[in-house]
């Protein structure tokens, strides 16, 4: 169920990694607020299924702000 754009919990690193190592591809929704600070181009290339794989497969890239201050690195997401 998505919740807009609404942080609803700050979580480590590595419990977002293995949280989201519990979901299936079907599992994962894909919104309209997903894709909306991305280009046109970036939303050609970065579907609702590469994202998936991306979030499934790779180790997500941080908030530049939390890149900036490593004593804060949190992903900042909704879950």
């Amino acid at each position: 169920m998505a919740y807009g754009s609404i942080i609803v919990k700050r979580v480590e690193i590595k419990e977002f990694l293995d949280t989201i190592k519990e979901y299936s591809r079907e599992e994962i929704e894909c919104t309209n607020h997903t894709f909306f600070r991305l280009s046109d181009q970036q939303k050609k290339i970065y579907t609702p299924e590469k994202l998936k794989e991306i979030i499934l497969f790779e180790t997500p890239i941080l908030d530049p702000y939390f890149s900036r201050n490593p004593g804060k690195q949190k992903l900042r997401g909704i879950l």
